[in-house]
Formats: C-alpha cells, structure tokens, sequence
C-alpha cells in the first residue's frame, strides 16, 4: 500500500493552503520548525482516520521524525483558510503544547472543529478538504505576527510588525495589547503597549496555556529587538518576491532564534487603497452635463488627448512659458479621468495648471463656481519669488490683458477658421475612403483644431472671471435684498443659439397643428417613413424640418460622447421629438427682459450718486453676459467639430464590420483610439478586436449597477482598492431642498423625473427634475413649469438656457433624486434656490 506520508502529487488540494505554504517556507530555506503533515485523504466524511493502517502509519512517523520529550502544535489546513477570495484565518481550532501521546486526540478535535465551521458557513459542502499540521513546537519567548504591507490603510510601501512577550496566542486572539512597529524604507516608529501577561506553557498541568504576569525587566522592554526587525522586514520583502504577492506572517523566537511559522496573503488588501500612493481628487459636477452616464472607451481617449493639448496651448496663450508647461506635462496629461464608465475632472490637475497663472486665489473659487465644485480642494501653491518668477508674472499679466482686448477678434477669427477646416473638401466627404486615410485624415482634423481653439479656451477663462466678478459685485451691493440680482442682469440674453432649435420646433409645431393632414400623418404613421418623407418634401413643414437638420442636427441629448445618435445620423428621432410634443404647448420667451430690467433699476438706484461704481457694475455686467453667452454659443461648434470625428471613427467601423472585424459598425466605440491606429499600423499584439469588444461591453454592463460619487477621493493606483460609491445614494432624509438659483421666477407644480427626453411627451407646466442636463434638453425645456437639476452650476447650460427663456430654474441640489419622488407636488423659487415639498 502506497505511503500517505509520500504522495506523488503534493497540492493546496491535498494539503491545504497552510501547510503547502509550510513546504514553500521550507523549499526556499527559511527556519520553519519540523513539521510533517496529515493529508485530507487521511481522514473520512467523518473526520475519523480512514484506516487503522493510516493511524499506525501516522503514529510510526511521529515516533521515527521527532524527538521523545518535545510539544507539538497541532493545525488545521484547509483551501478556506489562507483563500484570497474568502480567508478563514483564526476561526479553526489550533492545539498548542501537545504531548506524544495526546496527538491522536488533539488531531481529531482539530478536524472536527473544521468540519462543523465549514457545514456551517458552506451547507454543501459534504466533504470539506482538510489535512492537519503535526508541528514541533517553539517555546516562543517573544511571538508576533507581521505585514508586507499596511492592511489598514493600505499602504504597500509600510510594513507593519506587532509582537507580544510569550506565544502567539494571546496576540492572534486579541487578548494581549501588542507592540506595534511601522516601518517605511530606511524610517521606524514602535507605538509601545502596555505589557502586563503573556501567554505561556502551563505549568501546573505540564501541558496546554495559560496567561501569566510578566516579570519586571519584560514590562520594561520591548519584545524585540533592532536585529529581529532586520530579519522580518527581510523575510517580508524576501517573501513578497517569491510569491508575488504582500505577506502575512507569524513568527517566533526562542532562546533568540528565530522561525518563521506561518505565511499567507493580506487577503483584504485588493479592498483597499494604496494610500502611500498620491492622493487624487475626482469631481464631475460640470463636466457630467456634457458626458451624461456612461462614456465608452472612444470617446474618452478621444477628449483626453484634445483636454491635454487645447490647455498646453491655453497655457501658452496665456503667457505661462514653454518650459513651464513641459516642467508640468503631468497635469496636463492628466486633466480627465474615467471612474467606472463616468468622466470626471481631475481636480488635482486643474487645480495645479490654474496655479500656474497669476491671482491663484481668486481665480480658484471663481473655478469652483462655474464647475459647480461644492468643496474647495486645498493644494500647496509655491509662493512666486526671485527676479526670474515676477518677470513670468509681469509677461503672463500682459498676456492676459491682450487677451482680453483681442477676445472679440480672436472669436471671430476662430469662426472663420473654423468653418474653413469644418468644410474642407478633404473632410466633406468619408464615404469613399478607406481606414489608412481615415486615419490621416482624423489626426489632420486634430490637430488643427486644437491648434486653433484658443478663442474658446480664452473666453471661457473670462466668462470665469467676470461671472465671479459679477456674483462677488452683486452680493455686496444686494446681500439678501436681491439674492438673484446677478443672475436677472444676464437674463433675456437674444444672442444664445441654444434657444433658436425651440424655434425652429415651435415654428413646425405649429404648421403641424395647423393641417389636418400632417397632423394624422404625425399621429400614425412610421417615423422613420415620415422623417423621409419630410426630408424630401417642398411645403412648409418639411422646409422647416430640413432646415432642423441642417443646422442643428448634430444638436443632441449627450451630443458630445461619439458613440450618441444624432438627429442628422437619424432623423426619425427629431419626428418622436415634434410627435410627443404635439399635444402640449411650448411657453414663449417673455418676462425674462422684464427681470432684466427690474434688476438694472435697482443696481442704478443703489449706485446713485457713485458714478465710479455705477461704471465698474455695469462694465463687469456687460463683459460677463459677453462672455457668457459666447460661451454656450461657442460650445455649439466644439459639437460639430465633434461630430466630424464621429463621422471618420463610424465610417472605420463600417470598413471593418464588412471586412470581418467586428460584428457591429457601433462597436467602434468600445476600442480606444490608439487602438484603432495601432491595429491599422501594425502596432499592436491585439488582433481579435471582437474578443476586445466583447470584453468592454461585460465591462459596461458592470458599470452600469455602480453609483459613483459626484466627487471621489482616491489614491493611486486608482483602479486598486479604491471605493467610488456615492455615501448618499439612495439615502431618504426629511426636510425641504436648496440648490443654486439660476433663473428667477416661483412655480407650484408636480415634478417629473426624466432620464431621457427623448421619451417624453409635453411636460405641460410640470417641473423637470433630473441628475444634468445638455443642450439636447432644450426643447423639453419649453414646455417644463420649472428645471431642477442635481448636478451643475451658474454657468451650466440649464443655467444659462433658462434664465434666456424666462423658467424657474435651481441646480447643485444635494440629494433630489432620492428625497422627492416621481409626481410630488413641490413650490420652487428661482430667486432663492429653495424647494419646498406640499402636501398634495
């Protein structure tokens, strides 16, 4: 009969991750006390030994491998112990101090201790696998238990080292305070404990533990010494090597020996952060407007690389000098980040690039205040000294200020150029070219682009600085007198485009209505039959439909990801639009020139008799509502020089959905960029794109359950340990809601909460609740009682639209989605930010 203790094949199955750890230690010639080990096929469904040959072998084996006179300790091993996916670490049965001739008992008290935890955790299982470790055992004068790495903050630059006087019982059991020593690199901090007991062979009964007072010179003196911190740091680096992985060891010394007892993974540490990493904040309170929900891979390689060379250039527009800004490539590079699916701004980086220019402070809250950003990010700004550093802030001082006289030229310039690379015959036509040329074609259309977007990059620096000029002003002067005082000087705007597609909308609205015959056309037939039908047609409506088309097509909800379909990709989408809104009634622009005009009187009347001030409010108002209004006006182009760059990516999926690439034209989108053009330059050892997709797509689905926080903390790496859920999901607290008031006006009316409005019908006074919003939601807004918005700030384009066409609205509302529910009625004012819930 073949020999239990000589299997041909020594596993984790058979032995248990503990003791095949055991045999690790021993292989590599670390001091590991003599131990042989009982294997799981030892023992029956039962835990009794499954033979009497088995036993006489076992007791054989004890009798020739160790001393007469010596203690065992006696230990479970088992693949739920030591498991990375779920560890059962200190929850079995361990006999320490065994004599020879208690081993037999000791061992089957061990078993079955494992056996009724695992009957009781896993009701499945019938037969767990399990072997017992027969150990000499140390008669340890000092214990202790160590990390590879921190396994409460994370940190795997720290390794951590507790040891107690005596065995290790009363340390892993938790009955003893430990000393702790924290050792980083070449650095050691020891946070000494009280030392009163330690745990120790009972003397009284020659066999088993017993806890006993310390002497005086152990009360005194720490458990270890500097020599045995040098071996355990060794052993924890020497071992982090060989397994790949941080471990958790025990160890003992006796008569100052030392031996390593035990070793497996910090099994929680894929929870937790490494926080010895840098600290990075997320934030995606603006930028969840023009990236709503999920983002795909396209998309985000796509804006991140024109985010990190449209703000080099910024940069340099605005005097900061080349070198400074290649000294501080990181933050560029790093401007966006991707947190399960979302797109969020790296505030670390903002921050940091703005640090670069002059009037930090200031400029950082005016930041805060268009990104919506509701807690300020403290960062170390080096104070500007030396001849060198002021002669860089006197030339980006100067710069500034040309800027600013040039930025009406600049914006005009940019629009002609613009349209000149839009128009070009080389990018009018995709259709007939193939990938390569594509490809070229893409990068063409790049990189003159964002070598020319410094008009917008430029005005959106003074829409910051003179809306936050405008607020400051506006607060001194009107305080809780006229809280929206700034907000009525901006509104009734007539030159913001986003408002000239509810036109276009009202206008076909109208002719519809006005004919028997499109209005049961409407009604019931096809919509992508109909959209044709309008494309093509002479009358009136279709005219007006064409004219949609043609000129905000690319005008869409989430009009900014690549991977939207748009109006002008689908038509039939603008007929749901004009079908759902047949039955209501769009409000028209009016009363918003009288808020205006209220607001201009009373900043004349409180600045009576100061004609200096009088002239500084009304120069900072009028350069803000410039700004502002250019700002949403020159958004409208970043979208249609985007949706350039779908039409060439689209084009390559259809080439390589014909050519067998991929299943779907669309999954395009889930391959980032330079994917594309590394497996069209044969650069890249990915060559079944469709497993790639495939892959993504689990990815998505995945994201698509998560609630990532409006603003996150983590440390890098980012994807490792870090938690990203929002604390107030899903919370329901009492009370009434405040936001930021955008547009003045108040409104009693139930609210409805949409998450697409393309779905739809008229809202009909009813009071849109939502997590954001982009232009795409601009014809929904005209027939909405009142707009608030989760997410967002005063310069978001809910804001800004709004207070344009005359409707209450409030945005930055901590916790709406979760506190009111879908049909409540609510009192909303514009004026102060404040909703309150009625009774119905």
């Amino acid at each position: 009969m073949k020999s239990l203790f000589n299997p041909e094949n020594i596993s984790s199955e058979t032995y248990g991750n503990k003791a095949f750890s055991l045999l690790q230690l021993r292989d590599w010639g670390f001091p590991v006390p003599e131990f042989i080990v009982l294997p799981a096929t030892a023992f029956d469904a039962k835990g009794q030994f499954t033979s009497e040959f088995i036993l006489q072998e076992f007791q054989s084996k004890i009798q020739n491998r160790f001393q007469e006179n010596i203690f065992f300790a006696v230990r479970s091993s088992t693949n739920a112990e030591d498991n990375p996916e779920f560890s059962y670490a200190g929850q079995f049965r361990t006999e320490l101090f065994v004599k020879k001739e208690q081993l037999q008992e000791a061992v089957l008290r061990v078993v079955d201790s494992v056996h009724s935890v695992l009957k009781s955790e896993y009701g499945n299982i019938k037969t767990p696998k399990m072997a017992v470790i027969i150990q000499e055992m140390v008669n340890a004068e000092v214990s202790g238990v160590a990390f590879g790495a921190d396994p409460v903050t994370g940190a795997r630059d720290t390794a951590v080292i507790s040891a107690v006087w005596g065995l290790g019982e009363g340390l892993v059991s938790g009955a003893l305070n430990a000393d702790v020593w924290r050792i980083k690199g070449n650095q050691m901090a020891h946070i000494p404990a009280e030392r009163i007991e330690a745990f120790r062979l009972d003397p009284e009964m020659g066999y088993g533990v017993k806890a006993m007072e310390l002497s005086q010179d152990e009360t005194s003196n720490a458990p270890l010494e500097t020599e045995h911190l040098k071996i355990v740091t060794n052993w924890l680096q020497k071992l982090l090597q060989l397994t790949g992985t941080y471990p958790d060891i025990e160890f003992a010394c006796d008569k100052n020996r030392m031996y390593l007892l035990q070793c497996r993974p910090i099994t929680t540490l894929n929870k937790i952060p490494d926080k010895s990493g840098a600290e990075v904040v997320w934030d995606n309170s603006n930028i969840i407007e023009s990236y709503p929900g999920l983002t795909l891979p396209l998309t985000f390689s796509f804006i991140n690389g024109v985010y990190e060379a449209v703000y080099k250039e910024f940069s340099a527009v605005m005097g900061i000098r080349k070198k400074t800004i290649q000294a501080n490539a990181e933050l560029y590079r790093n401007m966006l980040g991707l947190i399960q699916g979302g797109v969020y701004y790296n505030l670390n980086s903002w921050y940091g690039a703005l640090a670069l220019l002059p009037g930090y402070t200031l400029n950082a809250g005016f930041m805060e205040k268009m990104m919506g950003v509701k807690e300020k990010l403290d960062i170390r700004v080096k104070p500007k000294s030396g001849l060198r550093e002021i002669l860089d802030i006197a030339f980006a001082i100067r710069k500034i200020l040309g800027n600013l006289r040039t930025a009406k030229k600049q914006r005009d310039i940019f629009y002609k150029e613009f349209y000149e690379v839009l128009y070009h015959p080389r990018f009018s036509n995709v259709a007939g070219k193939g990938t390569w040329e594509l490809v070229q074609d893409y990068r063409e259309f790049e990189t003159t682009l964002t070598s020319k977007w410094k008009a917008p990059l430029v005005n959106d620096f003074f829409c910051m600085i003179y809306f936050g000029l405008l607020q400051k002003q506006a607060v001194k002067l009107a305080g809780d007198a006229y809280p929206n005082l700034h907000n009525d000087l901006l509104s009734g705007a007539k030159d913001v485009v986003s408002a000239e597609p509810v036109k276009l909308i009202r206008n076909m609205l109208k002719e519809i209505k006005s004919s028997v015959d499109w209005k049961n056309k409407f009604e019931e037939e096809n919509e992508q039959i109909l959209s044709q039908e309008l494309l093509k047609n002479s009358s009136k409506i279709g005219k007006l439909f064409q004219e949609y088309i043609e000129k905000w097509g690319d005008r869409t909800v989430a009009e900014l990801k690549l991977e939207t379909i748009t109006y002008r990709m689908q038509p039939e989408l603008l007929v749901r639009v004009l079908r759902n809104q047949l039955d209501g009634e769009m409000k028209q622009n009016g009363y918003r020139d009288d808020s205006r005009k209220s607001a201009e009187e009373f900043v004349a009347m409180a600045l009576r008799g100061k004609p200096i001030k009088r002239w500084w409010f009304h120069y900072i108002s009028k350069k803000a509502g410039y700004f502002v209004s250019n700002r949403e006006n020159l958004r409208y182009e970043r979208t249609r020089g985007f949706a350039k760059v779908r039409e060439i990516f689209l084009q390559i999926g259809i080439q390589w959905k014909a050519s067998g690439q991929l299943e779907n034209a669309r999954d395009i989108f889930y391959l980032k960029k330079e994917e594309i053009f590394d497996f069209t330059e044969g650069k890249t050892p990915d060559l079944n794109l469709k497993s790639l997709v495939e892959l993504r797509k689990e990815s998505y689905i995945g994201f698509e359950t998560q609630h990532p926080a409006e603003r996150i903390t983590t440390w890098l790496p980012v994807y490792l340990g870090n938690n990203f859920e929002s604390k107030w999901h899903n919370s329901v607290l009492t009370g009434d809601l405040k936001g930021i008031p955008c547009s003045a006006g108040v409104v009693t009316a139930k609210v409805r909460f949409i998450t697409d409005p393309y779905s739809v019908a008229s809202l009909n006074g009813d009071i849109i609740v939502t997590e954001s919003t982009d232009p795409g939601w601009t014809a929904l807004f005209a027939t909405a009682g009142g707009i608030l918005v989760q997410r967002g700030s005063l310069l978001s384009h809910a804001a800004i639209v709004s207070r344009e066409m005359g409707i209450p609205c409030i945005v930055a509302i901590p916790e709406l989605m979760s506190r009111l529910e879908n049909g409540d009625l609510v009192m909303m004012d514009g004026s102060t930010g404040m909703i309150l819930k009625m009774e119905n």
